[in-house]
């Protein structure tokens, strides 16, 4: 996946903070077979893409440490996803070719896949998740400083889409996998925070 991510912070009153974000993130979805026969993973050439829109608004505290240039913050907030159905494509033939490695461990192509049955359900057009961020901010100076902070998000509705693959056939066997796409998220993020007085 990759994304966008861009906000804003004012301070309402001295140490409270309140944040705007807005994101948008691209997923792919790929799906390999494990060939145990040629001891090889194997690409089928499917590709599942689809964009999901974040707008999250969040309350900071900040908390000074004596005597240093360092402060914590510590925040909360609510989060409004948004899973365009537009925005999700596949291949119109599903599966292509599998490449996958002979037993000299050269790559070839192996034709005989296909997706015989499948079903994508979007679960949750529209979603909330509660929001929750920890930092620790190092001030330059009166404008400037360097950030580094811990983003988590909870959603409690559940999946926001599934894609069922019922049915797939390689070499006379058939194979299924379900896709789920859920906006619990973590991640750390380090940068650059000019104040605009």
């Amino acid at each position: 996946m990759w994304g966008i991510n861009a906000y804003a912070q004012k301070e309402i009153k001295n140490d409270w903070f309140f944040e705007w974000n807005f994101a948008v993130h691209r997923f792919s979805s790929h799906l390999q077979i494990v060939d145990s026969n040629r001891g090889s993973k194997a690409s089928t050439g499917y590709k599942y893409v689809f964009d999901l829109y974040q707008l999250n608004n969040m309350a900071l505290r900040k908390f000074q440490i004596p005597n240093t240039n360092f402060s914590i913050l510590i925040g909360a907030g609510l989060g409004l996803n948004l899973l365009p159905h537009n925005s999700i494509t596949m291949p119109e033939n599903g599966f292509h070719y599998l490449r996958t490695k002979d037993n000299s461990g050269n790559s070839v192509p192996v034709y005989d896949i296909s997706l015989i049955d499948s079903e994508e359900t979007i679960n949750n057009k529209y979603s909330v998740n509660l929001l929750s961020k920890f930092g620790l901010n190092y001030k330059i100076n009166e404008v400037s400083s360097l950030v580094l902070f811990s983003h988590h998000g909870y959603n409690l509705a559940g999946p926001i889409m599934e894609k069922n693959l019922r049915e797939i056939r390689y070499e006379d066997q058939n194979f299924s996998a379900v896709h789920r796409l859920s906006s619990w998220f973590s991640f750390i993020s380090i940068g650059y925070e000019f104040s605009i007085k």
